[in-house]
C-alpha cells in the first residue's frame, strides 16, 4: 500500500511521511552509508512494534560494513518498545541514563551489552490475587464450583437449586478468570486482558458441557 504509485496520505493514523521518510526513501544503512559517528542502539526483547530480529539484522551489517564504525548494541531483556517491563513500569530514564554515561566516556569500542529487568520465573512467585497464589485460588474457585453443581437437590428445592448453580457459575468463572489474567501476566501485560477473556470463555465452555453430560 505505501509502496504503490497513489500511497494514502495517512496510514495507520499517522501522516505518510512518518513511515516514507525511515521505511521507504531509505533505510537505517542507508542513513549511515559512509558516516562514522558513533552510533548507540537499544531495544527490547518484548518489542511488539518492531521484529528485534530487524535490529539484530541492521547493528550486524553495520559492524560489518565498517569495522573502525563504533557501535553500542544494548539489549533491554524484559522490556518493550517503550521500555517497559512485564509489569507496565518504565525504564526510559535508566536507557537514557545509560546512553548519556555511554556519550560522556567518550565512545572507542564496539560491543554488545545484554541487561535483564524481568524474569518469568520471580514473577510466577511473587504475583498475588487476594493475597493467594494464583493458581492456588484458582483450585479453591474451581472446587467450589465442582461441589456446589454436584450436589444433588429435588426438582421442588428450586431456591436451592438455583443458589448452587449461581455459586458454582460464579466460582467456576473466578477460577478460570484467575488462571487467564496469571498467564497474561507472565506473558506480557499489555495481553493480560484477552487471556482472561480466553480463560473465561474456556470456564464457562467446561461448565456447559459439564451440564449437558448431567442431563
Amino acid at each position: 500500500m505505501m509502496t504503490g504509485d497513489t500511497p494514502p496520505e495517512d496510514y495507520q493514523g499517522f501522516p505518510r511521511e512518518r513511515f516514507s521518510t525511515f521505511a521507504i526513501e531509505s533505510t537505517t544503512l542507508d542513513d549511515f552509508e559512509g558516516r562514522r559517528v558513533p552510533v548507540f542502539v537499544a531495544r527490547g526483547t518484548l518489542d511488539r512494534n518492531s521484529a528485534p530480529e530487524n535490529t539484530d539484522a541492521t547493528v550486524v551489517e553495520l559492524l560489518r560494513r565498517d569495522r573502525e564504525h563504533v557501535i553500542h548494541y544494548l539489549i533491554l531483556d524484559g522490556l518493550d518498545h517503550a521500555f517497559r517491563d512485564r509489569l507496565g513500569e518504565g525504564h526510559a530514564e535508566e536507557v537514557l541514563a545509560r546512553f548519556v554515561d555511554w556519550a560522556a566516556r567518550g565512545p572507542s569500542e564496539r560491543n554488545v551489552e545484554t541487561v535483564s529487568f524481568a524474569a518469568p520465573v520471580q514473577m510466577q512467585d511473587t504475583i498475588r490475587v487476594l493475597g493467594l497464589p494464583p493458581w492456588l485460588l484458582a483450585l479453591f474457585s474451581f472446587g467450589i464450583g465442582t461441589v456446589a453443581l454436584s450436589r444433588p437437590a429435588s426438582r421442588q428445592q428450586t431456591r436451592a437449586r438455583r443458589a448452587r448453580t449461581g455459586i458454582g457459575v460464579v466460582a467456576i468463572t473466578v477460577g478460570a478468570t484467575t488462571l487467564g489474567l496469571w498467564w497474561g501476566v507472565v506473558s506480557g501485560v499489555r495481553e493480560s486482558l484477552p487471556h482472561a477473556l480466553c480463560g473465561t470463555l474456556a470456564g464457562l465452555l467446561g461448565l456447559c458441557a459439564t451440564r449437558c453430560i448431567k442431563r
